[in-house]
Order: C-alpha cells, then sequence, then structure tokens
C-alpha cells in the first residue's frame, strides 16, 4: 500500500527543462583525475578502472577482468590510487577501489592467501563482526554486505565487494575504517535441479536406528542417490521408519561441518493443490521428533555425516506427496577468524540535490539526490528523524 501510494504521488512530480539540462552535465561530466602524493594512505571516492591501471594493480588478468566488467560504464571515473593493505592469518586483505556518495560505499578488495590455498574458490562470505567505523572515535557507520566475485587458483586470491547502503545519510565520510572479523571459504548455497525421485518411496517400514542421544532416524544406504546440483549432499536413505512417519537421511561429504550445513525440502499435497488448499501440506511439513519440536538430526556413522530429517506424512498419505528440489546450506572448510583493519578516506561524488515538498505516507519529503552511484529520496518520519528511501523509477 505504501509503495502504490508512492507510486501515484510521485507520478505528479515533474522537473524544469533547467533541472533537466544540470542533470544531464552532472551525469555526463568526466570528473578530473588527481595525482595522490606517495606515503598517504588515501582510498579515493572514484572507481578503479583496470584497463587505466597497468601495473598499479598487482592483479591477475582473471581478476582484473571481473573487476572490469563490474565497474562497467563508471571507468570515467577511474583513478589510480595508492593501496591499502593489511595481513593476518596469512590472509591479506587490499583494498583497490571504492566509491561513495551521502547514502551508498562500494568497496573492492583483494582477499589473497599468502600462505596455503585455504580459499579454495570463490564461495567465501564473511563471518563474525564486520562494520565500517571511523577510525579515532571508533564510532559505529554502518555494516554492509559483501560478495565474492571470484577467485583466481593461480594466486589464491579472491576480488571481493563490499556495499553500504544507508537509510541514513553519512555525513562524515572521513578517517573511516573497514573491520572485517573472519572468512568463510567453501560456503556453498545450492539447489537440486530435479526434485526427490519419489520413484524410491514405498509403503513399506524401512530399517531404523535410536541414535545414542535417543532420536530415531533410518539406517544409511537404504535408496541411495545423486542429487545433480546439490553434489555436497547425496540421499541415503527415504521412507517410513520404525515411528510410521517420512524420514529422509542424506550423506554429506567428510569435510562438512555438520552444525553450519542445512539442507530443506517440502512434502506437499497433490489434493491440497487442487483444492487450492495447503492443510495436509502444513502437516507434512510440521512434525516433530519425540515431542521435542526438533525437525532435523545430524550424526557421524563410520566415519560418514548423515543428516535425518523427518515430516508428519504416514504410509497412508503415499500416493497424495509430491517431493521438491532439495537446497540449503553447505559448510565445507574450516573458518578464518582474524582481525583486519583498513583505514579508508572516502570523498563523495558529486550529487545534485533538489528540494522536494509534500509526503509520501508518513514521510514529509525534504529532498532528491541524484549521483553517479545512486538517485535516493530524503525526508523525515513522524518522529523526526531523517531516512533514505529507494523505489523503483523510470526516467
Amino acid at each position: 500500500m505504501f509503495e502504490e501510494e508512492y507510486r501515484r504521488e510521485m507520478s505528479e512530480m515533474r522537473l524544469s527543462k533547467e533541472r533537466t539540462e544540470k542533470i544531464t552535465e552532472l551525469m555526463t561530466e568526466v570528473p578530473v583525475r588527481k595525482t595522490r602524493h606517495a606515503g598517504r594512505a588515501v582510498l579515493a571516492v572514484a572507481l578503479v578502472c583496470v584497463a587505466l591501471m597497468g601495473s598499479a594493480l598487482a592483479m591477475s588478468p582473471t581478476l582484473r577482468d571481473i573487476l572490469a566488467q563490474t565497474l562497467g560504464g563508471f571507468s570515467s571515473y577511474a583513478q589510480v590510487e595508492e593501496e591499502v593493505s593489511v595481513v593476518d592469518q596469512g590472509i591479506e586483505v587490499k583494498v583497490v577501489s571504492a566509491m561513495a556518495d551521502s547514502t551508498q560505499i562500494k568497496i573492492y578488495a583483494e582477499v589473497r592467501d599468502l600462505t596455503e590455498d585455504r580459499l579454495k574458490d570463490s564461495n567465501i562470505t564473511l563471518n563474525g563482526y564486520n562494520a565500517i567505523r571511523h577510525t579515532t572515535s571508533g564510532e559505529f557507520v554502518a555494516s554492509f554486505s559483501s560478495n565474492c566475485l571470484g577467485y583466481d587458483p593461480e594466486s589464491r586470491t579472491a576480488l571481493f565487494e563490499f556495499v553500504r547502503n544507508g537509510t541514513v545519510p553519512t555525513e562524515d565520510l572521513s578517517d573511516l575504517t573497514l573491520a572485517i572479523s573472519g572468512f568463510q571459504p567453501g560456503d556453498v548455497m545450492f539447489t537440486s535441479t530435479d526434485p526427490l525421485p519419489i520413484e524410491l518411496l514405498g509403503p513399506e517400514t524401512l530399517r531404523s536406528r535410536t541414535l545414542e542421544t535417543g532420536e530415531l532416524v533410518l539406517e544409511p544406504g537404504q535408496t541411495p542417490a545423486e542429487l545433480p546440483g546439490a553434489e555436497p549432499f547425496s540421499l541415503s536413505s527415504m521412507g517410513f521408519a520404525a515411528d510410521g512417519k517420512l524420514h529422509f537421511l542424506f550423506k554429506l561429504g567428510a569435510e562438512a561441518d555438520l552444525k553450519e550445513s542445512h539442507i530443506i525440502l517440502t512434502v506437499q499435497s497433490k489434493s491440497d493443490q487442487a483444492n487450492g488448499t495447503d492443510d495436509h501440506g502444513m502437516v507434512y511439513n510440521s512434525s516433530d521428533r519425540n515431542g521435542g519440536g526438533i525437525l532435523d538430526v545430524t550424526f557421524t556413522l563410520e566415519g560418514k555425516n548423515y543428516v535425518d530429517i523427518v515430516y508428519g506424512a504416514q504410509p497412508e498419505d503415499l500416493s497424495d506427496l509430491i517431493l521438491s528440489e532439495v537446497y540449503g546450506r553447505a559448510v565445507l572448510a574450516e573458518p578464518i577468524t582474524g582481525n583486519w583493519v583498513l583505514p579508508l578516506e572516502l570523498e563523495r561524488l558529486s550529487e545534485l540535490q533538489m528540494p522536494l515538498s509534500g509526503t509520501v505516507g508518513s514521510v514529509s519529503l525534504k529532498t532528491l539526490g541524484i549521483s553517479p552511484l545512486s538517485v535516493t529520496m530524503e525526508g523525515d518520519t513522524e518522529d523526526g528523524r531523517p531516512a533514505v528511501f529507494r523505489y523503483p523509477l523510470s526516467v
């Protein structure tokens, strides 16, 4: 409802010819590249255009191409800058490029293993506490999302993008610090290409065992099947166990972290789908284990890792069942915990600020900001707090 009201009210806003010409001038202007003095740990706001940098970045051709493709049309804002790097736990983090306006910060960094091959591939995420802070005061500025753009196995180097999207304008971009506390290699999100093979599911009771912790699970290896697209997992057994409930037993690779790896599927009802309801689907997906409300149990047997999942379907429901694809997360490597703190000094991109009036819902509009990086509206909420809004728009 709020978005519909926004679209209706904002559809009446029009720009004058003078404002339109000013926007065009701002967005097509190529900034002057400034020379930085050696010895300063300064990171420019403009995105680094790798094609112009030559040997300034010790990046592999693979990562250089990835960064160039990511920057795309922002190459006109390129600037060769002194690199900022720090090493901990044998992992070097080096900032190679960044850009910022009042509400968004983008930082590109190399993450390189100097001693081993712990990063392995591009399936790397951040873990622990990560933030952008003011260096001197330690005051929190923002959290950020991260994305590993690529990995070069020859140099054992990954290229990361860190993005901060703010809901409150950042007035002071000086004296900032990028703080990272950990990396998780081998962090795989997966979805199988096909649903589970329901033809392997029969009404008979499969062999079961009770774990030392008291949970009933299926014995491994009774209906084995590969799961293309979900290769960290394979199907070991699925069927009705001695408790009369539907169980699925999946095998994980020996390197998998049982506490951090998860697999999910849904068991739905044909009749309820035909009737447009989902009552049985809810029942099939809401069973517990021994009254404890625990859906899945992980365990190790004869050196192999397993997860057993139980659902509320019973043998008489067999002809009504629909099995989904399996999806989830597999953590296949040890985390790397450390302390990487990199100084940043971001200079704000040029922004055009235009006054706005009126309200959208309960928000009193103040300004429309346009920079090469983003278009945002600023306003005040009912309690007087500043807020930043991003909505779909067209020109």
